[in-house]
């Protein structure tokens, strides 16, 4: 038995649109009001928080803020002029002994460094071999040429170590702040290197001295290296004199000039 479904059974079947429950319109009245009402509540907070922003920013203040940035500024501003005020205090107070300080590394570092070259090996340009040499001792001692004593004696008649095969020595003399232990160490490396390229002879041929002599016991010029700093250190203590003598006066003329100006206001 087949059964078939003809257009009136269709229409006649209940609609499943019908079936759907819709909600009623004093359920959509209740909800569009809840949320008519939150926006009324929103408005309102809002309001009384420009109302009360507007009070609270239009107060008088008779004293600044704590964070102020008028005060603060002021703070940041007055440091960086007292340290200037420091630093030039200081730089009149030492500035004469770093004046005499300067001058006198000068002197000790224009002291002549002197030296002596002994061989039996016959240099045939002696010319040459002296200007290199005191170039490489120029730059060894960190000074001008001009301050490089250098003399040589070769093709003499020399024994060394039992054995009359190229050797030389080679004495340097200097002011003893040239000479320390570090520092003859790598200059006897590098030294004897140069005089192993220029002679022909082995280190082990080679004889070092490195000689320092007092400031009293040098000179140049008519005078010791010693009585040159002397000199240095009394024109450094006249100079000093000079400038306390300079500052006092300017102190009171200071002071002279803040009583004048204080009677005139009183």
């Amino acid at each position: 038995m087949s059964s078939s479904l003809t257009v009136d059974n269709i229409k006649s079947l209940p609609s499943p649109v019908a079936q759907t429950r819709r909600p009623s319109n004093a359920a959509q009245l209740s909800f569009a009001k809840r949320k008519e009402a939150q926006r009324e509540e929103q408005a309102t907070s809002l309001q009384s928080l420009m109302d009360g922003g507007h009070r609270l920013s239009s107060r008088s203040v008779s004293r600044p803020l704590p964070v102020d940035p008028t005060k603060e500024s002021t703070k940041v501003k007055s440091q960086p002029t007292l340290a200037q005020s420091r630093s030039r205090y200081f730089e009149d107070a030492f500035q004469a002994g770093r004046e005499v300080s300067s001058t006198k590394d000068r002197i000790r570092s224009e002291a002549v460094v002197m030296a002596e070259v002994y061989t039996n090996v016959i240099v045939g340009d002696e010319f040459n071999f002296i200007m290199d040499l005191s170039h490489q001792l120029s730059i060894r001692y960190q000074r001008p040429v001009s301050s490089i004593v250098v003399t040589l004696q070769h093709g003499a008649c020399m024994l060394f170590g039992g054995s009359f095969d190229s050797a030389y020595t080679l004495s340097i003399s200097g002011l003893p702040i040239e000479f320390a232990p570090t520092k003859n160490r790598r200059n006897a490396a590098l030294l004897q290197k140069y005089m192993e390229e220029s002679l022909g002879v082995l280190p082990h041929r080679g004889y070092l001295r490195f000689v320092p002599l007092s400031e009293e016991n040098v000179a140049r010029d008519g005078k010791t290296v010693a009585s040159e700093l002397a000199e240095t250190q009394g024109l450094g203590d006249q100079h000093g004199v000079a400038t306390t003598l300079q500052q006092k006066t300017s102190r009171r003329l200071s002071t002279k000039v803040e009583i004048h100006q204080y009677q005139q206001h009183a």
